[in-house]
């Protein structure tokens, strides 16, 4: 009982701290029963962030600390089952220069077709320029982000075919023309879940990694280029994109017991297609089980934002801690929709994947069920993936690499029912989500460099 008394006066004085101009000559038991009622934390995330929120953040984090941020894009072709993803990623180790760097990185999936490759580049992190908000530069204009308006995004890239850092899939022929994208992304909908909770991240949580949905659904528009294949994607209903931003110093953490492993960082994104864009149903979900030390130890978080329809969302937030023990309490458990009444996350059929010798070091989820309740609403997520669908992609630190297994273009059963009058809103089966499951592992489990 101890412990948790301490965690909720630690809690209670960052609140104070954070929240002052509202609280301030309460007595810390009113703190508690304040933090309890959840009361402390906005119910929504921002809807359709200004670009301000994309911000580049390296200034706002001690100079002597580790770094990253990266923008990620996920496109989709749903009429040919091709998917890709494209990151500008910026890694910066005081301590160890070799893991720091500026990453392009491109992959692509169908898992029809069996194939899937991923493709690094690395540059010095001098070679990252932003400028603006997240306007992005590596090497010269080589690969770029160009933010037209608070709702428009141009992506830019050209890898050479020969020259890269690291590559796995790489019997595919990239010929002389190399990989290159021109691409615009017109934001119908985001939100960002976590404004509110960046400087307990950045001050209390050791800088642990943070998240920004601020375009979980996109039309689309423009041509990606693979050797001599080209892909045109236009504005309409075959093509949509997703975009999202983390950021940093650390990756979820083990308490040391158990393999880190069971300490993932998860993600999941479906959209369910209108001639109307506006009309799309758009979903994103996220979690990560950290171990944070004295006093909140075990910590596990998930965010999602539930897009119904053009007037109509659901937003998650969920927060809580010394998880895994008879003290687990929420520290944030709001919504929109009044209040969340639970978050949970359940995997299975576990697949052995190898490195390029063929040994098996890691293991990943094939299937994986999300479950959100609130006030009003239980919102099912069932993906069932294969292994063709994913890649590995490597995220360096100073002593280990945090290895994200990502599948694109996945199978899920969504099912979103209004609970107060048992009326099933969306019952169907779509192959177009994302889902990752992301833990750290040792520095050699890399993909076979060349």
């Amino acid at each position: 009982m101890k412990n948790v008394l301490l965690a909720y006066l630690f809690i209670s004085l960052f609140v104070v701290v954070l929240c002052s101009p509202r609280f301030e000559s309460v007595s810390d038991q009113e703190v508690i029963d304040k933090l309890k009622q959840n009361i402390f934390f906005a119910a929504d995330g921002i809807v359709n962030p200004s670009s301000y929120y994309q911000r580049f953040r390296q200034s706002e984090y001690p100079s002597d600390q580790p770094f990253f941020q990266w923008y990620y894009y996920f496109i989709k072709d749903l009429s040919t089952n091709n998917f890709w993803a494209i990151s500008y990623i910026y890694d910066l180790f005081p301590s160890n220069a070799t893991s720091s760097g500026a990453y392009p990185m491109f992959l692509m999936i169908n898992s029809t077709g069996q194939t899937h490759f991923i493709r690094i580049q690395r540059y010095n992190p001098s070679e990252y320029v932003v400028s603006g908000d997240f306007n992005v530069n590596i090497a010269n204009n080589q690969y770029s982000i160009n933010v037209e308006d608070d709702d428009t995004y141009v992506l830019q890239g050209a890898m050479s075919g020969s020259d890269f850092f690291e590559c796995s899939g790489c019997e595919w022929n990239f010929g002389l023309n190399g990989i290159k994208w021109d691409l615009t992304l017109n934001r119908i909908y985001g939100w960002y879940g976590q404004s509110d909770l960046e400087t307990y991240m950045r001050d209390v949580g050791g800088g642990e990694i943070s998240w920004n949905t601020y375009a979980h659904n996109c039309i689309v528009s423009g041509t990606i280029t693979i050797g001599e294949n080209v892909f045109t994607l236009t504005n309409d209903i075959n093509f949509r994109a997703y975009g999202d931003m983390n950021w940093g110093s650390k990756f979820p953490t083990s308490d040391g017991k158990v393999s880190s492993i069971y300490y993932p960082w998860t993600w999941y994104n479906v959209v369910i297609p209108s001639n109307n864009p506006y009309d799309d149903i758009s979903i994103v979900s996220g979690s990560g089980l950290t171990y944070n030390g004295f006093p909140l130890y075990n910590v596990f978080g998930g965010f999602s934002d539930i897009r119904i329809t053009n007037s109509t969302h659901i937003g998650v937030r969920w927060l809580q801690a010394l998880v895994g023990t008879d003290l687990q309490f929420n520290v944030i458990a709001n919504s929109n929709d009044v209040k969340v009444l639970a978050f949970n996350v359940t995997t299975s059929n576990w697949q052995n994947f190898t490195n390029s010798e063929n040994i098996t070091i890691w293991h990943v989820p094939l299937n994986q069920n999300v479950t959100m309740t609130t006030e009003n609403y239980n919102i099912v997520l069932q993906f069932t993936s294969i292994e063709n669908e994913y890649n590995r992609l490597p995220f360096m630190d100073s002593d280990y690499i945090f290895s994200d297994f990502e599948g694109l273009g996945v199978q899920v059963h969504v099912s979103i029912e209004y609970t107060p009058t048992n009326t099933l809103l969306v019952d169907q089966i779509v192959n177009n989500a994302g889902i990752e499951y992301g833990y750290r592992t040792f520095p050699w489990l890399i993909n076979k460099r060349k």
